[in-house]
């Protein structure tokens, strides 16, 4: 019975090794992910030929959530863009050219996500991305 026990726990700790093993690098890959795009960032926020995106590009997504106050909304939105400023200075000049719409949906992520930057910054560029991506299709039109 001993060596039946020994062995479940050999085979449980073995498991937990290769498990141990693949996450790790998906979780390094996230975080690779994040710092190639705050030097993306880096290098956008010291070029001002970057404008920032018109007002007619807002998202079309609505939220499904209830109304907030818009008290609580700027305290939100202020705790999120000072972690964000502190965090990840060249993500938040970035931020900055969104639309108020999709900077809404960027600090509804923060702290849908438990106050993590990580979701909020790849939403961010996501963003960012998307408005250019349409802005360089209307101008080859």
């Amino acid at each position: 019975m001993d060596n039946w026990i020994s062995g479940v726990a050999v085979n449980s700790l073995i498991l937990f090794l290769i498990l141990f093993g693949l996450i790790t690098p998906v979780l390094a890959s996230d975080d690779a992910y994040l710092k190639e795009l705050e030097a993306e960032a880096q290098n956008l926020s010291t070029k001002n030929a970057v404008e920032p995106a018109p007002a007619d590009t807002q998202t079309k997504n609505k939220s499904a959530t209830v109304p907030v106050p818009e008290a609580t909304v700027n305290l939100r939105k202020a705790e999120f863009e000072t972690a964000l400023k502190a965090e990840l200075p060249n993500t938040y000049t970035i931020y900055t050219r969104l639309t108020a719409e999709q900077k809404l949906m960027v600090v509804e992520t923060y702290f849908a996500n438990d106050r993590k930057i990580a979701p909020s910054s790849k939403q961010v560029f996501d963003f960012y991305l998307f408005d250019r991506k349409r802005q360089s299709q209307i101008k080859s039109q």
